[in-house]
């Protein structure tokens, strides 16, 4: 019941690491992606 984020990166220019790129499935910069309220919603009892 997520919006996987499969575009994007946390990187901060001008920082002294990298950031993490977004991907498909689980990636470190979303996780498992955003929540998708009306799945969830539509899921209680």
């Amino acid at each position: 019941m997520v919006r996987d984020v499969t575009v994007g990166t946390n990187a901060i220019n001008g920082a002294a690491v990298n950031g993490y790129n977004a991907g498909p499935g689980w990636d470190a910069c979303t996780g498992l992606g955003t929540p998708d309220g009306t799945a969830i919603l539509n899921n209680l009892p």
